[in-house]
């Protein structure tokens, strides 16, 4: 069997991001689309502004009857896992290079994205 090394899993990172990336540009764009055909001659009330909450739930469930907004929000998850993602890929990196300072951390920085994504509020 073939050892992985450096540049295999540099090769692997590298088309790990350009995938979430595209993967997230198309989701919005095809979901942004949606939205403009359903709402686009809606009138816009510029003048009030209401901050709403939106759960993962939500969005799932809204991808299940292919709503336009829940398609936008899950490129927007998508673009966000994609640097998470890297960082996984990277501790898994280190982990087989067995440089365990680095291995620490790159977890220390998941665990702080992590930390920002779960306490993350609205004010």
């Amino acid at each position: 069997m073939k050892k992985f090394d450096d540049i295999d899993l540099a090769t692997v990172i590298a088309k790990a991001l350009r995938t979430g990336v595209i993967s997230a540009f198309a989701c919005m764009l095809t979901g942004g689309i949606a939205y403009l055909i359903k709402h686009g001659n809606d009138q816009s009330r510029f003048t009030t502004f209401t901050l709403t909450r939106i759960k993962i739930s939500d969005i799932f469930s809204g991808l299940s009857f292919l709503d336009s907004r829940s398609i936008v929000y899950a490129g927007l998850i998508l673009l966000i896992a994609t640097p998470v993602m890297r960082i996984l890929l990277s501790v898994f990196s280190f982990v087989l290079e067995k440089d365990y300072f680095y291995t620490a951390v790159t977890l220390l920085v998941l665990l702080i994205i992590f930390f920002s994504i779960i306490s993350g509020h609205a004010a």
